[in-house]
């Protein structure tokens, strides 16, 4: 079946760019990972659709990108494309890149091009919990770039810490800070757990992620008190759990760190919940979630 996807205001299928993009050799491009569930009622939802367009504009910013299409325009086209490929369960991936045949690092707003598209994707470490390696590859620095924005050139920093986590045997990496205390994942964010309370690293090399918000907020309704604050790889041995969170993995328990295990019981619990909210389940965050007319 071909993709159809949602290339500068319309539906088309299977669209290709040039050989000269220059997203593809400068990595000068903006993206979004949003999910849409099946809810529980029977229709199709997308969780917190309007926070990950606005962060995709928060993110243009950064590129001194022009989006010529509102927000409400890509909201729809994030609708649209999950019913263009009859999908339930879907993973949106909204981008907007720099689409033009010179070589060169200036780049122009009038060569901006935006899409969408929509897959069946699960979650991305799987239904178990993980394995996790400290990397060698230190988190993207606020003075080098700015990690609050989702730009694709970032992710190569992303890549290495995941090849060499892979290669040493274990699922998914965690990146240090500059200042060598505990940012992220590659692709995720990472919480931990003691007695009662859930602890996420402040670093400012970290993509404040929009799942990481969602268990911010949940919290409380468990039970946990939160603490945002920096978190020093010596601590690591003190804690009970740990678990990753982030768009494409949800919610992920951690069962190892380097030769550190820990249990899964209440990162599993923040699991069932979390997953009870985006299923349309938990009545006080219904407003989180965009319904796909």
């Amino acid at each position: 079946m071909p993709l159809k996807v949602w290339y500068n205001g319309k539906i088309v299928e299977d669209p290709t760019v040039p050989i000269t993009c220059h997203a593809l050799h400068y990595g000068t491009a903006v993206f979004e990972g949003i999910r849409c569930y099946r809810l529980t009622g029977g229709e199709l939802g997308i969780f917190r659709l309007r926070d990950h367009i606005d962060r995709f504009f928060r993110s243009a910013r950064v590129l001194r990108m022009n989006i010529k299409f509102t927000r409400e325009e890509l909201m729809n086209a994030c609708k649209k494309v999950v019913v263009e490929n009859d999908l339930d369960d879907a993973y949106m991936r909204p981008i907007a890149f720099y689409n033009f045949g010179r070589i060169g690092l200036n780049v122009k707003n009038e060569n901006v091009d935006v899409a969408v598209f929509a897959i069946n994707f699960p979650s991305y470490l799987g239904n178990n919990a993980v394995r996790v390696k400290i990397s060698s590859y230190r988190r993207i620095h606020p003075m080098i770039s700015d990690p609050r924005a989702k730009l694709s050139g970032h992710y190569l920093n992303s890549v290495l810490a995941t090849l060499e986590a892979r290669e040493m045997g274990y699922d998914e990496a965690i990146m240090l800070d500059l200042e060598g205390n505990i940012a992220e994942g590659p692709g995720e964010n990472i919480f931990f757990v003691k007695d009662n309370v859930l602890v996420t690293p402040s670093s400012d090399s970290i993509l404040e992620g929009i799942t990481r918000d969602s268990v911010i907020k949940l919290a409380n309704d468990l039970g946990f008190e939160v603490q945002i604050r920096n978190v020093s790889v010596h601590e690591l041995e003190c804690f009970d759990e740990a678990f990753f969170t982030g768009t494409a993995a949800e919610i992920t328990p951690i069962r190892q760190i380097n030769n550190i295990t820990y249990r899964v019981e209440a990162s599993k619990e923040i699991q069932k919940y979390y997953m009870d909210i985006v299923r349309g389940k938990v009545e006080k965050y219904l407003n989180w979630i965009e319904i796909v007319k």
